[in-house]
Order: structure tokens, then C-alpha cells, then sequence
């Protein structure tokens, strides 16, 4: 801000305080367009090198735009004076020019934003203390820093919502003891890859001597059971392959890519032997195989239900076979038998 004191001239007298109070986006530019004084905010926008400068090289008028052929600030008065900072950032604003009667042609300009009020906050990080107290800026502040604390609280709580909904949403498709997918997940992944025509196996698997686990050792045992099965299987099985847990003791591995009936029979072997391998649980042995039964689908229109049956079919046989086996399912999708695999890979 200037360094101007208290100035007379005549009959006239202002205080240089007192504008800094009432109009801190003020100037006081001279008959020939130099600016003699600029208010407090003003001061900080220009950073402190508007005094000295000429009105015209300082400012645009945008409109009345016959001024900027002219040049003379004194035709100004009483007109809607709308203005731009032409360094260094474009800075729009609004002007009231009041003649300094007895002041030698000196011209008092009150700016403010306008419109542009909450552009120019953020452009050169203004406050409240910035403004006149009575300036409507103020109030309007309060409402874009109400709304801005609004849009705050209510992206969090979108953001909240969405992660609440997308937890929900993994856990409804997600076996809360071992990780696995459950049966609405597993269920979801096998339809999606068949109405891609994709070629899928699906081993529905039961754990044989479970019960024997849970009634010897206890239902603690039985869960680490469970949890040690979901980890042998994800060790087991190639990455692409997808193991789920049921429920109960039941899970299900889905196959993609295979290339015989003998490729998925030794896939059951090996899934049955690493299971027998005993379970260690608190300095006790659990000791449980498995029962597998074998389906197969390909194409379009074959439902996740009658896959899903084909496959538990085959383990109820396996089962009624003597169990710790894996057997294949008598029908196999829309081929008919397991001699039409199609070579995968």
C-alpha cells in the first residue's frame, strides 16, 4: 500500500486508514492515469508494484470499451466499469470511479470481483480480512466455504458408502473362514465364463472322515481343517484355476484349461493325496481325504445348476464307490461324452 499519509488539498481531505478500512481494493489514480495509492488487498495482488504504474498498463477495460482509445479515466465516472489484471493472472473485476472534486483531477476506484469472487479467493489465497466488512464478498465466502465443507462431508460419506458397499458386496461372495469364494461367488464366476462358450470343469469335492475330525478333536480342529484344505488346494492348483468353498465341508475347483479326462482324473488324484497327508492342530493329527465328482460343460445355453448336479452326482458315486476317489460325470455338457473333449492349449 502507498505510503501517503492524510491528504488535503483545498476543501478535501481523505484518510488514508480509513479507505484501507472501507475500500482495501481501492486506488486513487492521477488525471494522467498513474496510480498514486492502491488499498491494503489490492496492494497484496499487485504485490506491492502497482504504485507508480500507469492505470491502462496495469489494467484492461474490458468495458465501456471506447476508454481504451481514449485513455482518459476521468470519462469513467458513473459508468458500469468492468476491468482485467493484466499480470499475471487475468484477474476479473468490477470498479466504481468517483471524481476527487478539488483534487486536481484525481479519480477514486473501488474495485471487488463480481461474479468472479470465489476464482479470485482461491487465485491469490484472500480471507475474510481481505474485505471490507461490509462488502457482500464476505457473505458470500461463508457460503463457498459452507459448500465446500458440505462437498467435503459428503464425499466422505460417498466415499464411506462405496467402501461399505463394495466390502458388503466381496463379502457376500466371500467364505469368511478360509478367503474363498463362496457358492453365490463361485456360482456367479461359472456363469459368466459359460456364456462365453468357455470349456470349464468343475470338481465338486467333499471331505471324507470331516465329521470324525470335528466329534474327535473339536470344532476349532474342524475349522483349522478347513482353513489348512483351502490352503493345500491353492498350493496345489495352477493360478487360472479357481478353488471355493461351499459350505460345511464341500468345496469346488473350476478348471479351464485341460486336454483329457485323464489330465482331470489325475487333477482328483492329486487333490485327494494332498489331502490325506495329516493336519497338525495343537500337538494332534487330523486325518481326512476327499471324494471328488468330475463335470464338464462347453458352449452356449448349459446351466450353472445342471452343472453344478452333473458334478455332485458324480461325487455321490464316488461316495457309494468307497469314497477317496475321483469319478466323471456320465453326461458331460452338450458333448456327450468325455471322448469329445476339445484339445485346450
Amino acid at each position: 500500500m502507498s505510503s501517503v499519509e492524510n491528504q488535503t488539498d483545498g476543501n478535501f481531505e481523505f484518510n488514508v486508514q480509513a479507505l484501507a478500512e472501507l475500500m482495501p481494493m481501492c486506488l486513487i489514480v492521477a488525471r494522467d492515469g498513474t496510480i498514486l495509492h492502491t488499498g491494503p488487498t489490492l496492494d497484496r495482488m499487485g504485490n506491492g508494484a502497482m504504485v507508480g504504474q500507469d492505470f491502462f498498463d496495469t489494467f484492461q477495460v474490458r468495458r465501456p470499451r471506447r476508454i481504451s482509445l481514449s485513455k482518459d479515466i476521468g470519462t469513467l465516472t458513473g459508468q458500469a466499469v468492468h476491468l482485467r489484471l493484466k499480470q499475471p493472472d487475468a484477474t476479473q473485476f468490477r470498479a466504481v470511479v468517483v471524481k476527487l472534486e478539488g483534487e486536481g483531477g484525481k479519480v477514486l476506484v473501488n474495485l471487488s470481483f463480481g461474479i468472479h469472487v470465489s476464482e479470485a479467493v482461491s487465485q491469490h489465497s484472500l480471507t475474510i480480512g481481505d474485505f471490507a466488512a461490509t462488502d457482500l464478498a464476505v457473505e458470500m465466502l461463508y457460503l463457498i466455504e459452507s459448500k465446500s465443507a458440505a462437498m467435503k462431508e459428503s464425499r466422505k460419506l460417498n466415499l464411506k458408502l462405496e467402501t461399505a458397499r463394495a466390502v458388503a458386496e466381496e463379502n457376500s461372495i466371500t467364505d469368511a473362514l478360509t478367503g474363498l469364494p463362496n457358492r453365490r461367488g463361485v456360482e456367479r464366476l461359472i456363469d459368466n465364463k459359460m456364456h462365453r462358450g468357455q470349456p470349464l470343469a468343475v470338481l465338486a469335492i467333499d471331505l471324507d472322515y470331516f465329521k470324525q475330525v470335528n466329534d474327535t478333536h473339536g470344532h476349532a480342529a474342524g475349522d483349522a481343517v478347513l482353513v489348512e484344505t483351502a490352503e493345500r488346494f491353492k498350493r496345489l492348483l495352477d493360478v487360472k484355476d479357481v478353488v471355493a468353498r461351499l459350505g460345511g465341508d464341500e468345496f469346488l475347483v473350476l478348471v479351464e484349461e485341460f486336454k483329457s479326462t485323464e489330465e482331470l482324473l489325475a487333477l482328483g488324484e492329486a487333490l485327494i493325496q494332498t489331502l490325506e497327508r495329516p493336519i497338525p492342530f495343537e500337538g494332534r493329527s487330523c486325518e481326512i481325504s476327499a471324494s471328488i465328482g468330475i463335470a464338464f460343460a462347453s458352449g452356449f445355453g448349459i446351466s450353472v445348476d445342471a452343472t453344478l448336479k452333473r458334478a455332485d452326482a458324480a461325487l455321490y458315486r464316488a461316495k457309494e464307490n468307497g469314497r477317496r476317489q475321483a469319478v466323471l460325470s456320465d453326461r458331460i455338457g452338450d458333448h456327450g461324452s468325455f471322448d469329445k473333449l476339445p484339445q485346450v492349449g
